[in-house]
């Protein structure tokens, strides 16, 4: 995800993620300082918790941010592999 501080001060850019089951948050980074005019970005990492072979989980994991930064991120089908 990437974002510019449009404003005229510093401001710290941050998002919090709560994803359905069987997601979860692995890497969730810290707020990020941002100067005016300054683009940056930030990277969540989301995993899987362990399933069921026959368990497929669906959802929607809903991103949102600070100085209104909000995104829409889509979770796929999740399946353990086939051993």
């Amino acid at each position: 995800m990437k974002f510019k501080n449009t404003g005229e001060t510093p401001t710290d850019f941050s998002i919090s993620v709560d994803p359905p089951k069987p997601v979860f948050v692995k890497d969730n980074p810290s707020p990020v300082p941002l100067d005016p005019d300054e683009i940056a970005s930030i990277t969540v990492t989301l995993g899987t918790e362990v399933v069921e072979e026959d368990e497929t989980g669906f959802g929607e994991v809903t991103v949102t941010a600070t100085e209104k930064l909000r995104a829409l991120l889509r979770v796929q089908e999740f399946r353990t592999p086939d051993l």
